[in-house]
Formats: structure tokens, sequence, C-alpha cells
């Protein structure tokens, strides 16, 4: 009973004294030379369930031990698959809510807050021996922040990266504020990574840029007249589609997605239209347009199937929203601009510059559509703010984040400098009177 008390519930033993004493030898088996009471044979005895707990526990411990090596053997079979996908477009887009409620099935009715600077979060997915691990970068600011960009793609990642531009089809002038300006930003900077592992003799870009044709497809008709951004995967979301729809006529509708249509097929880009307001969630169209998307991202972050429904292209427009995806489309079926503008028109309409400077930098853009797109929705150079600079930071406002002892100094700062900007002007309004006496008196 003491030997049973004592080690019955010691974590050193699996199992209870009782069933070790039932395996040791029976007095029946002692040696045929021993005495019932010869000492020696009692200490024998005696002995023998310490080297059979000890026994035991050594078996225990090279059991665990196996398993343990066991285990780490196998967590090493195990594949770790990781993409990086990039959420970039216009201020107030709808890009977090796309991300949290689309993406990631966050509740229709949580508020989402909006994204400050550069925002991080993470999916992952095991299959088998893989594990799929998404690292999602939600970029603020529209335009204003895209140089932040540039810490997080470097040529150690971006192979693993993804596009995901988002436009607020409510602000048309957005296509060529923020679209070009960040599609020529992120390629500018991949294209430096690119040139950093050519000179290290690197193959990696060009198998990038191979991936690229063979998704677009190398068969496809335009595919000598397609621009690859970098070979980086990319989707365009053109969101707040049902409000768009309520302030504009069809007609517009049909330019607005001939437009998207033929931007989105020269970049080889995936082209949706939706809209994350909390009614749609009551629209068929539009859940079915959610769930498009996620299919989608879905293939790009963990290899998931496209269906064949999701494959043929939507872009009747009287049918409901756009969906193309990438290599499905054709310069054939896009079609010539559907509304003609004279050379004369275009120069009257003040846009003229505006396109140029977009030109410059996107050289296989056929300006005619531009061109088509600035007439409809009347957008002139006044109404384009930085456009001769599109990446000049805005001026944030900073009222929701109050630090008293900052804000204060601030403050000084202004009082000083319209102070001094007062005695500027004084200086130079009493050297203009200076010099206009010194000619009366000559």
């Amino acid at each position: 009973r003491l030997i049973e008390t004592k080690y019955s519930t010691t974590t050193l033993v699996h199992q209870p004294a009782r069933q070790l004493l039932s395996q040791m030898p029976s007095t029946a088996q002692k040696p045929s030379n021993s005495k019932p009471g010869d000492s020696k044979t009692n200490r024998q005895n005696s002995h023998d369930i310490w080297r059979l707990i000890e026994t035991k526990y050594n078996n225990a411990s090279s059991s665990s031990t196996d398993n343990s090596e066991l285990t780490a053997s196998e967590s090493k079979k195990q594949e770790v698959i990781e993409t990086n996908i990039l959420f970039v477009g216009s201020a107030s887009s709808g890009k977090s809510s796309l991300l949290h409620k689309v993406l990631l099935r966050q509740s229709a009715s949580a508020p989402v807050e909006p994204s400050i600077a550069l925002e991080y979060t993470y999916g992952r997915k095991e299959d088998g021996y893989k594990l799929f691990i998404a690292h999602f970068w939600e970029l603020a600011g529209g335009t204003s922040l895209a140089s932040l960009t540039n810490e997080i793609i470097n040529a150690q990642n971006i192979h693993t990266y993804a596009l995901v531009l988002c436009l607020d089809l409510t602000n048309p002038q957005a296509l060529l504020t923020d679209l070009f300006p960040l599609i020529h930003h992120i390629e500018k900077h991949a294209n430096a990574a690119y040139d950093l592992m050519r000179a290290h003799n690197s193959k990696l870009p060009q198998k990038i840029m191979d991936r690229a044709t063979k998704r677009f497809g190398h068969s496809h008709p335009d595919l000598d007249k397609v621009h690859f951004v970098a070979g980086i995967p990319l989707i365009i979301v053109a969101n707040k589609y049902d409000k768009f729809q309520q302030m504009y006529s069809p007609q517009h509708l049909k330019v607005m997605a001939q437009t998207l249509r033929y931007l989105a097929h020269m970049h080889a880009a995936t082209l949706i239209q939706m809209d994350l307001s909390n009614d749609a969630q009551h629209d068929n169209a539009q859940l079915q347009q959610h769930k498009a998307f996620r299919q989608i991202m879905n293939n790009i972050m963990f290899a998931g199937p496209l269906t064949n429904d999701l494959r043929a292209p939507h872009t009747d427009t009287t049918l409901g929203p756009v969906r193309v995806l990438a290599g499905t489309d054709s310069l054939k079926s896009i079609g010539p601009p559907s509304v003609r503008v004279s050379s004369q028109q275009h120069s009257s309409s003040g846009s003229a510059s505006v396109l140029d400077s977009v030109l410059k930098n996107h050289p296989y853009i056929q300006q005619e559509y531009l061109q088509m797109f600035a007439s409809v929705f009347n957008i002139a150079k006044s109404n384009v703010n930085s456009a001769s600079n599109p990446l000049a930071p805005t001026q944030l406002n900073l009222s929701a984040y109050p630090e008293p002892q900052v804000d204060a100094m601030r403050t000084q700062k202004d009082e000083e400098l319209q102070m001094l900007k007062t005695e500027l002007r004084r200086t130079e309004q009493q050297a203009r009177q200076k010099s206009k006496a010194h000619k009366n008196a000559t």
C-alpha cells in the first residue's frame, strides 16, 4: 500500500505501482538454490521494483524523444508558401472594406476604421503538407504616401507580390490622378529591384515575366501589345458601382466600362466592378461579384481553382457590373472608342496637358480612349489636382490625432511664418516705393 500510494501518481511512472508489482517475478520463480529466509534473495527482490520503474521511465523518455524527432521531421517536410497582397488606390475608395468585409468576411454591419499610412494583416491556410501564408498590406492616402511601398517591396520578395488597385467610380478623375501614377511608381521600383537582381546574374526577373506571359496566354492575339506591370498580377477594383449607376446615364456607364476594360487589358490586369455598401449585401449581382473576387484572390494566394463561369467575361453594362479576368478580353472585343473626339474638341477641353503627362509615362496607351473618357466626364485641367506631380504629398487632416505640445509648437511656427511673410511684403512694398520715387526724381 505504501509503494502504491507513493508512486501511483508520479509523472515519472505511467502506470500504478500495483501493475508494476504484478509484473514482477513471482516467488515461485525464485532461483531453486534460494531459501525463503535468504536475506540476499530478499534484497534482490526488493531492488527489482526500482529497476522496473527505471526501465519504464527510460522507455517512456526514449519513446517521447522518438516522437519529438518524428514530429520535427514531419514539420520539416511542410512547404511554406508566402504571398504578399498590396492594396492601393484612391482615398476612400473602399480598400479597407474590400479587405475586411469581402476577403476576410467580417460582419457587414461591423464598422471599418479608415486605414492610416501602411497597415498590415495576414491570413493562413493549411493544406496537407503545404502551409499558405498571405500577407495583406494596405496603403492609405491615395498617391500621397506611395513611397511607403518602397519599404516592403524588395528583391527578396517581389516574386510573391500581387497588386489590388481600387478606384472610386463616383470620382472619375481618379482614373488619371491615381491609377496611372500608382502603376508607374510601383513598376519603377520593381524594375529597380530587377536591375539589382540581374547585376547578381539572377534569372528570377525573367522567370517572373515568363510567369506573367503564361498567365495572360502565350497564344493571345494581343500579347505583343499589352504591357505587363513588372510581371506583377494586377486586379483593378472599380468600387461604389451602385452610386455611380445612380449619378450617371447609361452612356456614361458604357464609356467608363469601355475605358476600364481597355486600360485593364493593356496592363494584363483583371477588372471587376463592385459595390461594398450595406445595401449591396442583399444584391444578388453584387454578391456574385464578391464571390468572384474571393475566388480570384484565393487563386493568387492559395492556388485555388477558377470556375468556368468566372472565366467567362461579363461585359454588358445593361446586365450589371463588369467583370473580366486577365487574358480573357481582347482589343477586338473592346472595340474602338464609342465616342469620337476631334482634336479641336480635345484641345479646347483643357485636359490635353493632363493626358500628355499620362501618355509620357505610358506610351503604350492609345490617347483616343483617354480623350473620349476626359470629354464624356468633362475632366479639365482645373479639375485635376497636382496633375503635373500626382505623387506630391497632399495636406493631411491631423485633427483626429491631437498632440498638445506638437500642436502648440505648430501654431507658434505658423504665426512666426505669417509675421515673416508680412515683413517681407512690407519690405518689398517699401523697395517699390523708393524705386518709384527715384524714377520720378530723375
